[in-house]
């Protein structure tokens, strides 16, 4: 899909945002094995400024046996969307994602504060 089909499909006026959004989260990217797909799905959400519908998506592809399970981009990129969005997540997914150096450092962070 290109960027302006995105758009469309994103656009706050679009009556069947969620709805699609749903779809997409869903089933049509989990399933993909293009990465061309994957990137420009980010890309778009990132763009349509969804941080929560984006956590839902990266949920998906990250966490769920997906072919992009492993991609350490897509991990990271879940864990500062969470940063931003849903801070409560974070130890969740680092835990889940077995991202030890992460734990080490917000272990760290937090005996500075």
């Amino acid at each position: 899909m290109d960027a302006d089909l995105w758009g469309k499909v994103l656009d706050p006026e679009n009556e069947f945002r969620r709805l699609l959004i749903d779809q997409i989260v869903s089933t049509a990217l989990p399933e993909s094995k293009s990465p061309e797909q994957v990137s420009a799905a980010v890309k778009a959400f990132m763009t349509a400024d969804l941080p929560h519908e984006f956590i839902e998506l990266l949920e998906k592809i990250v966490l769920q046996n997906s072919a992009f399970s492993g991609n350490f981009n897509l991990q990271n990129l879940l864990i500062l969307t969470a940063i931003k969005a849903d801070p409560s997540r974070v130890m969740d997914y680092i835990n889940r994602l077995k991202l030890n150096y992460l734990k080490k450092l917000l272990q760290f962070l937090r005996s500075l504060i």
